[in-house]
């Protein structure tokens, strides 16, 4: 599961937002997936103060995420339209949630 991001004016929130990250829990309403490994990595890019979150694979909706009104949405896809929102951004985590699911990933690259 993913969430979407608002625009940041602030560099610092920025430069921790935009690199590789992991996902490395998800919690859907039914209960925990144990094997994040399909879900595989994604990427969130800066691109004109416009951020697209570029997922790569697995069980979800792969395509271009953009940031609007405070959530990422799913702007190409191959899939379902889902929009996640930030919870928690700390420490090289990231906690993403829609209103019955929420995700924790970790970054592994700048």
């Amino acid at each position: 599961m993913i969430l979407f991001l608002s625009q940041c004016s602030k560099t610092s929130v920025d430069d921790q937002l935009i690199g590789k990250w992991q996902i490395v829990q998800v919690e859907l309403a039914n209960g925990q997936i144990q094997d994040t490994s399909s879900l595989n990595n994604f990427y969130v890019l800066s691109k004109d103060k416009n951020y697209e979150l570029i997922f790569q694979g697995g069980k979800m909706s792969s395509g271009k995420w953009e940031a609007k009104d405070g959530n990422f949405i799913l702007t190409e896809t191959t899939g379902e339209v889902v929009s996640f929102k930030i919870k928690e951004l700390k420490d090289k985590k990231m906690t993403l949630a829609t209103e019955k699911s929420f995700a924790v990933l970790e970054k592994i690259q700048n």
